[in-house]
């Protein structure tokens, strides 16, 4: 299984480009069988131009699902565009839930149970002056189901409601970073 069309996948599922069910059911079945992987980087190479421009300036050829320009897509770009389309929205409170569905999120692991992990993760919200900022920390569960190794105490990527992946350390302070700077 391609490192990079499953880490696409993964971060994809669940966005509202793939909930119907034909997506849905094909993306299912590509992450816990890694059938059909032609298929599936051929409609997710039509979710995001990004991959494109990030695949031209990648010095190791027009590769668009290498892990390394993936990982670069949902680690330190996604976010800002969450965040551009809210700023630029006529009524961003309207769209703050969706906001927070779809930033790539991230928590510390503090329980596990039947297939949900709990986990403290600070909302965006937007403050009186219309800025952007998080809010206070707050515990939710989340879906886990594509990580049958994940531990208490792991710090997880969330991505609409569903933890996607453990993140090294490196991996989370590259998020947070790229997310606060997002935020400014």
């Amino acid at each position: 299984m391609n490192r990079g069309i499953r880490l696409m996948a993964l971060y994809a599922a669940g966005c509202p480009p793939t909930r119907t069910r034909k997506i849905a059911a094909l993306i299912e079945q590509y992450l816990t069988t890694g059938r059909n992987e032609s298929t599936v980087k051929n409609f997710l190479m039509t979710l995001n131009p990004y991959l494109v421009l990030r695949a031209l300036d990648n010095k190791k050829g027009l590769n668009l699902f290498t892990g390394s320009v993936v990982r670069a897509y949902w680690l330190r770009q996604h976010n800002s565009q969450v965040m551009t389309d809210l700023r630029l929205s006529t009524n961003p409170r309207l769209l703050l839930a969706r906001a927070n569905d779809c930033l790539i999120s991230w928590g510390k692991v503090g329980r596990i149970k039947s297939g949900l992990v709990l986990i403290a993760r600070r909302p965006l919200i937007i403050l009186p002056n219309k800025k952007l900022a998080f809010g206070k920390s707050q515990k939710v569960e989340v879906g886990c189901r594509f990580l049958p190794r994940v531990k208490v105490g792991d710090y997880v990527s969330v991505h609409y409601n569903d933890a996607k992946e453990v993140l090294s350390a490196s991996d989370l302070k590259t998020l947070q970073h790229f997310t606060y700077q997002a935020i400014k």
